[in-house]
């Protein structure tokens, strides 16, 4: 907690919390004038609680000097400087939510993550228990992958990570070894014209040769961005559609923003479809997520926004991409 007051004060900071659940008391903090102190507040839900979405708020009650004919004041707002002008202040509700759903998760799981854009989809699956380990250059140019049960390249890595084209190798071969790759979604221009999938797969392929004096076209780019856009389980059976989690139509619901970029739009008959979905008025598209058996393991691509699903708490998506670091562990 930061305090901007000039003159000592005394406040008592605590969270307010949903029906059934448990909190401490709140906390008394002391300041001299500006500064910051810090608090520790613990929550404990319901040994059964229900499924859902929930808010904790945070407060502050300013403890009234008597003697100064000062009153008490409670505060539930956030200031925070702007990035970008930190002599300006802007607020918000001081709140967070929680999410509680049904997630099956494999114990001891062990991931390896290449990221590139500071991704909140490490973070989010440590929430779920499972141990995330950052590779860096030298992990991936050096390390032994093998202690990993998956890994896992995160959005546009391959353009962004130059060292990740000369590793490329050494996780296909981490694969056919009987590792779980699953590659989130990268741009054409930087995915195309190399051969970084086991087999061949492209996301948007040359256009034919335009004949003199027609138009201009423009390849649309694969993506579906209607979070709401209707999803057909291609294959329900599959063990990545069912096992540990059995994804049904319901895990598609309250997704957010879009339902994913960069689809694979052809590829090798050597990879199996499991999802196919569309815009309004579009054709289907199968390339949104998409895997193949490579060696003893399990190569996965998938263009689906679990970057943007997984921080909203979406169940569906959470129970998906638990399916899919689990795929060699499911044969």
């Amino acid at each position: 907690m930061h305090c901007y007051a000039t003159q000592a004060g005394e406040v008592r900071a605590g969270l307010t919390v949903p029906r059934g659940w448990k909190t401490g008391a709140a906390v008394a903090l002391k300041f001299e004038g500006a500064g910051d102190r810090y608090a520790r507040l613990t929550v404990t839900p319901p040994l059964k609680a229900r499924k859902g979405n929930f808010k904790i708020a945070a407060y502050v009650e300013r403890v009234a000097d008597r003697g100064r004919g000062e009153k008490a004041e409670k505060f539930t707002t956030s200031l925070e400087p702007l990035p970008t002008l930190p002599t300006e202040l802007w607020s918000e509700p001081a709140q967070c939510a929680v999410h509680a759903f049904d997630v099956l998760v494999p114990a001891n799981f062990r991931v390896g993550y290449v990221t590139a854009e500071s991704e909140p989809v490490p973070e989010a699956l440590e929430r779920l228990g499972i141990r995330v380990e950052l590779l860096d250059a030298v992990a991936l140019a050096f390390r032994d992958l093998s202690p990993f049960h998956a890994i896992v390249v995160g959005v546009r890595a391959y353009e962004l990570r130059p060292e990740l084209s000369g590793a490329n190798q050494r996780l296909l071969d981490y694969v056919s070894k009987g590792g779980t790759l699953v590659v989130q979604y990268q741009r054409e221009f930087a995915w195309d014209k190399f051969h970084y999938a086991p087999y061949p797969a492209l996301i948007s392929p040359p256009l034919p040769p335009a004949k003199e004096g027609s138009p201009l076209v423009l390849r649309p780019l694969p993506r579906i961005t209607d979070e709401n856009s209707p999803v057909k389980l291609l294959k329900p059976l599959d063990l990545l559609l069912t096992h540990p989690n059995k994804i049904t139509q319901d895990d598609f619901k309250d997704w957010v923003q879009e339902r994913g970029l960069y689809f694979w739009t052809e590829f090798g008959p050597q990879y199996t479809p499991l999802l196919a979905m569309n815009d309004p008025g579009e054709p289907d598209l199968n390339g949104g997520l998409v895997y193949t058996r490579y060696g003893k393991g399990t190569y996965i691509y998938t263009g689906l926004a679990f970057f943007r699903q997984l921080p909203e708490g979406v169940p569906g998506a959470y129970r998906l991409f638990v399916n899919l670091l689990s795929a060699s562990r499911s044969r």
